[in-house]
């Protein structure tokens, strides 16, 4: 049986383009289409989906969301996301900095990948391959990090509110105004350290919502979001050390 890769993009000309590329490898896998997130779900809910590759903007129910739902209800699902993340905002540099150090090893041993707009064809198709034949051979494949989650907020400054769920209960939440992190709320604690434990755990399920209007009116968190992670990696790694 062949394995099916469920496509995500809103870009007419360029959801063609990636259905073409992908026509020449019919004989492997079978590429389906869509245009959005409600689209997405639907094939979800319909095929057995072997990866999913997402734009993040997109009408109706956006990649973020998607993702989230995917998450949730498909935590061993890979997943490729494209984005148009450019250069020239704060960000990139702090990340581009951090992910060349050990902390891109921690951040992209998950089956998710990033591709930013524009990119390389071929480079697309190698990834789909790679991460389908590892999940072939019984690689390990584990669900979205919320490390991985926040790094695509922050790409988008997208205003919202994460609900981390683990064992079906609520642990935490993180709260973004414009792709800042402003709050965080795990049990107990507040701000930086209820951040920091949020994103060093492990096996979480993500809900993204709309963000409650009293939850941002002060902001709580004062670091960089990149030295948040940092921090909760080096932990963690800690952790499994001792």
């Amino acid at each position: 049986m062949k394995d099916i890769v469920l496509i995500a993009e809103d870009d007419p000309e360029f959801l063609t383009l990636l259905e073409s590329v992908f026509e020449q490898h019919a004989h492997k896998l079978q590429a389906v289409c869509v245009e959005n997130g409600e689209e997405a779900i639907n094939v979800l809910k319909r095929d057995a989906v072997s990866l999913l590759v997402t734009d993040i903007q997109m009408p109706k129910i956006d990649g973020l969301a998607l993702l989230s739902y995917v998450n949730t209800n498909y935590p061993g699902l890979p997943c490729i996301v494209m984005t148009s993340f450019t250069p020239d905002k704060k960000m990139f540099s702090l990340y581009v900095r951090a992910l060349q150090s050990d902390v891109r090893k921690m951040l992209t041993s998950e089956t998710f990948r990033f591709f930013n707009k524009p990119f390389k064809m071929n480079e697309l198709v190698e990834a789909v391959f790679e991460i389908l034949e590892r999940d072939d051979l019984g690689g390990t494949i584990k669900g979205i990090s919320v490390a991985s989650f926040i790094q695509m907020i922050e790409m988008e400054q997208k205003t919202c509110q994460l609900e981390i769920h683990s064992s079906k209960s609520l642990t935490g939440l993180l709260v973004f105004k414009d792709g800042v992190l402003y709050n965080a709320v795990h049990g107990k604690l507040k701000g930086e350290e209820a951040a920091i434990q949020i994103i060093a755990t492990d096996n979480q399920t993500i809900h993204i919502n709309e963000v409650e209007a009293k939850l941002i009116i002060d902001r709580e968190i004062k670091s960089e979001t990149i030295g948040l992670i940092m921090e909760a990696m080096r932990r963690k790694d800690e952790s499994k050390n001792s």
